[in-house]
């Protein structure tokens, strides 16, 4: 197995495993994910410079920043959109004409 295949689909570093909306204790709204393998959030960094691809050996503290603390791609493996994130987007879409 090629290490690109086990990296999700699309902009994130997760894949959606559950379509449906759930509400954790606070209130606030989620929906379940499943993590790339290679994300990690490293201690002792900011919240917004602790992001860390094992597959880049790159975290958001070097020299151009980043992403990956919110869980946005800087791999580019398997970057398109998968056809749910195109689907949520026409909803949304129509929702605002």
């Amino acid at each position: 197995m090629k290490l690109d295949e086990i990296i999700p689909q699309g902009y994130y570093c997760y894949k959606r495993i559950s379509n449906d909306w759930e509400i954790n204790a606070e209130g606030t709204p989620f929906f379940r994910i499943e993590l790339c393998p290679f994300w990690r959030r490293m201690r002792g960094y900011h919240e917004q410079e602790s992001g860390f691809c094992i597959y880049l050996q790159y975290g958001d503290w070097g020299k151009h920043g980043g992403l990956l603390w919110d869980q946005v791609k800087s791999c580019n493996v398997n970057y398109g959109m998968t056809d749910e994130e195109k689907e949520e987007l026409e909803k949304y879409f129509e929702e605002v004409k």
